[in-house]
């Protein structure tokens, strides 16, 4: 009996040590643990148009918490944040920052990406400290900060045609696309009258006869007019 209870008693301090243990732990990692928190700035160089958004998207290559890249919406410009992650133990760890396109037609989206390595050390007093290093990809030294650049574009409206003003035509009677007639009005001299049809289409006879008859009763006055003269002079 006394053998089972030096067991149970032995059982229970054990028990207690490792619930103390890890109380430590976390009063420790409370108080001395770090955290880090990573600054994205969107700007724009000129106007931001009106509706303008994109996507900041953060991930890690080597912090399991973030292989899924963690999204972050910007709407038009400003400065948005990625964290706080929290570290307990020294080590490096390291990040990508892209910013992905909002589907603006009016803005030329920054494309650069950058690599953030969060160096995570022992400090003073058992504390640990976060040293956050920027990297701009294909530039060999380090960046300041995070800042994506976009372009605004001004969109061009086509200038107003005043009333009454009258558009030339496109070449060979086209409009500007090509495909449908133009309507052309041409001058009087160059319009085309088609050929009639149907009792209409006898005019032209009737008239070249009207034409003939007039001829040869202006060449019988002709002659009349040379015979009494002849008989006049004699």
């Amino acid at each position: 009996m006394t053998g089972k209870r030096t067991a149970a008693v032995l059982w229970t301090a054990a028990l207690l040590l490792v619930l103390c243990g890890a109380a430590v732990l976390r009063t420790k990692a409370a108080g001395y643990g770090a955290s880090l928190v990573i600054p994205v700035s969107v700007e724009f160089d000129g106007r931001c148009p009106a509706g303008a958004s994109s996507e900041i998207l953060v991930w890690s290559s080597d912090d399991s918490r973030f292989t899924t890249p963690v999204r972050i919406p910007v709407s038009g410009g400003g400065t948005v944040y990625f964290g706080p992650a929290e570290y307990l133990a020294p080590g490096s760890y390291h990040y990508h920052v892209i910013q992905r396109s909002g589907g603006s037609a009016l803005v030329d989206y920054d494309s650069a990406e950058y690599e953030v390595t969060a160096g995570v050390l022992n400090g003073s007093n058992g504390r640990l400290l976060v040293n956050p290093v920027y990297r701009k990809k294909g530039s060999s030294g380090k960046s300041g900060a995070i800042r994506f650049v976009n372009r605004g574009r001004t969109e061009v409206s086509p200038a107003p045609v005043p009333a009454g003003t009258r558009q030339a035509a496109s070449p060979q009677g086209l409009s500007a696309q090509g495909a449908v007639p133009a309507s052309v009005v041409l001058p009087a001299e160059r319009r085309f009258i088609p050929a009639a049809t149907g009792d209409s289409a006898a005019a032209p006879g009737w008239l070249a006869g009207m034409m003939c008859a007039s001829g040869a009763g202006l060449a019988a006055i002709a002659r009349y007019s040379r015979k009494q003269a002849r008989s006049t002079g004699t």
